[in-house]
């Protein structure tokens, strides 16, 4: 699957936890481990993803946590939690990128691959227009620097190491 940057171990985890949310038919958008060793679930409901309720997050845990306490690929001592992708939703794969086409992202790349565009210093945090996804994962974006348009760039949905959706407060409320 084309996706974001993770780590192995995170790849284990979502291998781990995506079919099992798929049987109860749910969509996992994203997990993220940190540091502090805790999990979070991104997850969302196939039929109508605004329709996500807390008790659905709380079955979830216990469903998913099930699984990690039999599978057991954590070795230390961690908190799991479960929760709705919010408005501002992580993008992970192609196909996310792909369904909010034309929406604003906020992107952070990989120090490895950092966006050069003449004149300035080489961009990892990047804002802009998702205007074009291709099946190989490269994504045209229309990028924003504070208030300037500086035109469309590109990059691999690979060198992506965190993307999101970024709404604006009309956008929020429009949608309210």
């Amino acid at each position: 699957m084309l996706q974001c940057y993770k780590t192995d171990f995170e790849i284990q985890l979502l291998n781990l936890l995506e079919p099992v949310a798929d049987r109860h038919g749910f969509g996992l958008v994203d997990l993220d481990w940190n540091a502090g060793n805790r999990l979070t679930v991104f997850v969302e409901p196939k039929k109508n993803p605004r329709e996500m309720s807390v008790e659905a997050c709380v079955e979830l845990s216990e469903i998913f946590s099930r699984v990690l306490d039999v599978e057991d690929p954590i070795q230390s001592k961690y908190s799991l939690e479960v929760s709705s992708p919010g408005l501002e939703r992580p993008l992970r794969t192609v196909e996310h990128f792909r369904n909010l086409k034309g929406l604003n992202v906020k992107i952070k790349l990989l120090k490895s691959h950092p966006l050069q565009i003449e004149g300035r210093v080489p961009q990892y945090n990047l804002v802009g227009t998702i205007m074009e996804v291709n099946p190989s994962g490269l994504i045209t974006m229309n990028q924003m620097i504070g208030n300037e348009n500086v035109g469309d760039c590109r990059f691999s949905i690979h060198h992506l190491e965190k993307a999101h959706l970024f709404l604006t407060e009309e956008e929020i409320f429009q949608n309210h």
